[in-house]
This record gives C-alpha cells, structure tokens and sequence, in this order.
C-alpha cells in the first residue's frame, strides 16, 4: 500500500524493449515508474516511467507516457472498434479514458472535458505534455499514432 499512498515512492524496474527502428528483445537494465493522481479523484491513478536501453553502442532513455482521451456519440458503433484497439493492443506508453460524448461525468476528467466527436464518430485525441496531435476517427490512425514513439 505504501506504493499508492506514498506520491514519492518510486519503483524500480527492469526489461525488454521492442521498438521497431531498433529491434525486438532490447535489454533494460535499469528504469523506475511511479503512480499519481493528476487531479483532485481520488479513482484516477496514472503511470509515468523512464527506462534507460542500449543499442549500438548508444545511450538512450525512455520517458514519459502519452494521454488518450476517447469520445464517441452514444451508443455509437464506431466506438466499439476504437474500444477493441485498445483493450487487445499493448501500449505501454500510453493511458486511456473513455467517456459517451454526452456523460455529465466526462466534465470531471479533465482530460475528456473539452473533448468532442468528429463527423458523429468515436474520436481519439493523443495527447503528450499538454499538447495533442490533430484527432482522429478510424482505429488504424490511432494505433499509427500510438506507435509513433517520438514525441509531439
């Protein structure tokens, strides 16, 4: 419990990097994540890392996380296929939240708030320090965006 309850308990951590211009099954020899809460909801807990890898003969460290906030119209089929990406794929970079375009809740979640469907489909918005990439409605251009690791 210490972990959760303590904002300044980080945990290490160690493992394997695949990252396409580099290849599969890199070794990580060192890293720490830590969780926290970005707001005031007790519920919402995110992770950031950072992890350092060699290749080549070069230093490089992986940080950071991307934010993704999904809209989509009620009851939408569109969502149902922006859903299944995310719930089968793995994106370790990345968190996640999902609201119906018209949930009173969704005001809560700062990162949903003043997010909004386009053209009346599920809409993704990838987010990185505050920035977000231009939306998108299709769940192929969401897992191009998802595994684009550089940052925005």
């Amino acid at each position: 419990h210490r972990f959760i309850s303590d904002p300044n308990h980080l945990g290490s951590i160690t493992g394997r990097i695949s990252f396409a211009p580099f290849g599969e099954d890199i070794p990580a020899k060192s890293g720490q994540f830590n969780l926290f809460s970005p707001t005031d909801e007790p519920k919402l807990k995110l992770m950031i890392y950072e992890l350092a890898f060699e290749q080549a003969g070069e230093q490089y460290y992986l940080a950071g996380k991307k934010e993704v906030a999904i809209v989509a119209p009620r009851d939408h089929a569109s969502a149902d296929d922006m859903l299944k990406l995310i719930r089968t794929g793995f994106f370790p970079n990345a968190v996640f939240a999902f609201a119906w375009e018209d949930a009173p809740e969704k005001q809560r979640i700062p990162l949903l708030a003043d997010k909004k469907a386009v053209d009346g489909k599920a809409t993704a918005y990838v987010c990185e320090h505050g920035t977000c990439r231009k939306p998108v409605t299709s769940p192929g251009e969401l897992k191009a965006l998802l595994d684009d690791y550089r940052a925005l």
